[in-house]
């Protein structure tokens, strides 16, 4: 048997019993045109007997039988010619061929449905029935065309596609059978044309299970991404993958001390944060550092980081290349606004995420109110003077009636 484009007439394939039956080789046989197979020279008909001719120019009696189906995009004919002479020896295989087809398709655990173009199923297997949740002489009285869940979940919308096309269609579908069973279906729906009459091939994969942790890690991420953005704490989502690789390329470079190459070459570690990306921020992230949108921030990064935040920096980078999950450190940095900010960083690997991947979840604390000096300093208005009062404490004994002394300087 082969298959041939019928508007452009050439040869798309063709079975190895052809090939010896007519004495070319595969890449012989493609190359002919399909009227060279037949005696007369002629384009073969696609059914009924006819003469055949051998490459070595003998002439052989076939029965052809043909399909219409569409094969790489070309409006194809799949040919079987079958010898006369053998003609009880084929029909012998043909039961055993029918017969080893009859098994696959029974024992295949995708569901196999075939239609006729108006509608009517006409066969099913076992796994078909199961998925569907009926039996075979139900799936049988059944018409595509008035089935509720195949108006609904756009099946039938896409059956008329395929036939009128003649052209595969898939999508994927879920919904409740007419046998009350729940199903979530992968679909492809195949026209051919079966004893010269349009018929339509449908192969159902159950994805429920797929569906179902496809929906669970869609809700798992709405949830943190909602935790993220609600969260009172600042949080940086942010990319090393590339401070990573960098790291690679210094060690095969012969670099073994990051700390020291950093000290004598301090332009590396400005380079160094050029590389990390901040893929997304949180919104207390924007009243920290005074901006007005994400946008503005994540367009603006080079503002908030200050020159003393680069010495911070190295520590962090000395954590990367140690291979440390976690990092916690302090900082100065500034709003878009220009306000100095003491910082307490801390960050970790998100879980899950491959080695190079890089991607950390940082949180950020303003902790600049404990860093202001603790000198007794306290300023007051007087009137219309401002006084600066310095309080200073004596220890006492705690028995004594006075436990504790103080004096004041008053600068005007």
């Amino acid at each position: 048997m082969w298959i041939y484009a019928k508007q452009v007439l050439i040869f798309l394939d063709v079975n190895k019993a052809a090939l010896k039956q007519y004495g070319y080789s595969r890449r012989e046989f493609l190359a002919l045109h399909p009227s060279d197979v037949s005696a007369d020279k002629k384009v073969p008909r696609n059914s009924g007997l006819a003469k055949y001719c051998r490459k070595d120019g003998s002439i052989i009696n076939v029965e052809v039988k043909s399909h219409r189906l569409t094969y790489e995009g070309h409006k194809a004919a799949w040919v079987i010619a079958r010898q006369l002479v053998e003609h009880e020896h084929f029909q012998e295989t043909d039961r055993g061929t029918l017969s080893f087809v009859s098994s696959i398709i029974s024992s295949s655990p995708i569901g196999i449905i075939a239609f006729k173009a108006t509608g009517e199923a006409v066969s099913a297997n076992e796994a078909a029935l199961k998925m569907i949740g009926g039996r075979l002489e139900q799936m049988l009285a059944q018409n595509f065309r008035s089935i509720k869940s195949w108006k609904e979940t756009g099946l039938l919308q896409a059956a008329e596609t395929a036939l009128a096309s003649q052209r595969e269609q898939r999508l994927e579908v879920r919904g409740i059978s007419t046998f009350s069973k729940h199903f979530w279906f992968s679909v492809r729906l195949i026209p051919f044309e079966y004893d010269g009459a349009p018929h339509l091939l449908g192969l159902f994969s159950d994805v429920t299970e797929q569906g179902k942790a496809e929906e669970a890690v869609r809700e798992s991420e709405n949830r943190y991404h909602k935790i993220f953005e609600e969260s009172p704490i600042c949080i940086w989502v942010e990319d090393f993958s590339e401070v990573k690789k960098y790291f690679k390329k210094l060690r095969s470079a012969g670099i073994t001390d990051l700390k020291r190459y950093l000290d004598r070459r301090p332009e590396k570690v400005e380079y160094c944060a050029s590389l990390v990306k901040v893929l997304d921020v949180n919104q207390a992230s924007l009243s920290v550092f005074e901006a007005e949108t994400k946008d503005e921030l994540l367009n603006n990064l080079a503002k908030v980081i200050s020159l003393e935040a680069l010495s911070s920096f190295k520590d962090e980078m000395m954590a990367v290349w140690e291979g440390r999950q976690t990092f916690e450190g302090e900082t100065v940095d500034q709003t878009l606004k220009g306000r100095k900010m003491n910082l307490l960083i801390k960050w970790s690997e998100i879980p899950n995420s491959t080695e190079d991947s890089g991607k950390v979840l940082v949180t950020i604390l303003d902790i600049t109110e404990r860093r202001l000096p603790q000198d007794g300093r306290i300023g007051l208005s007087v009137g219309k003077r401002d006084v600066d009062l310095r309080v200073s404490t004596l220890p006492a004994n705690r028995s004594a009636p006075s436990c504790a002394s103080w004096n004041s300087k008053v600068e005007v």
